[in-house]
């Protein structure tokens, strides 16, 4: 869920809201992902849908949550290489890859952090898992 992938991201990366505020109309201050939605919007990590919504308990794909680990890298300093879309093409289903998810995409996937899967498949528009999650902020953090 959007709300466990941001509670991964917001830890690696130590973010801490500092106002405690409704940071989304449905998210409570007494809900268990306040201080991270709230950290995630501070940091730029997450914004909100169209209407201003976290959504915590939709599933994220695996482009949204590289987008997401790009901007949380930014927001903490930390060097994102630029590498070319041309990175993508390695990769059976590159083609289904969103506009605004290519360059994130192709960045992760110069730095090693996100891998295709047994048939050479990056798929991106499948929601991630929290394996798929685990692992990379796993790499990311070991680098």
């Amino acid at each position: 869920s959007r709300a466990a992938y941001a509670a991964m991201v917001c830890r690696l990366f130590n973010f801490k809201a500092l106002v405690k505020d409704d940071p989304y109309p449905d998210v409570s201050k007494n809900s268990w992902c306040a201080e991270t939605a709230a950290a995630a919007k501070m940091y730029g990590v997450i914004y909100g849908d169209k209407n201003g919504n976290f959504n915590p308990t939709v599933s994220v794909t695996k482009q949204q949550a590289v987008v997401m680990l790009q901007r949380a890298m930014e927001s903490a300093g930390k060097e994102v290489p630029k590498a070319s879309a041309s990175i993508l093409r390695n990769y059976n289903d590159s083609a289904s890859i969103s506009d605004y998810a290519r360059a994130a995409m192709a960045n992760m996937v110069a730095l090693g952090v996100v891998e295709a899967d047994y048939y050479g498949n990056l798929c991106p528009d499948k929601p991630i898992t929290r394996v798929e999650m685990a692992m990379i902020l796993y790499r990311l953090a070991v680098l």
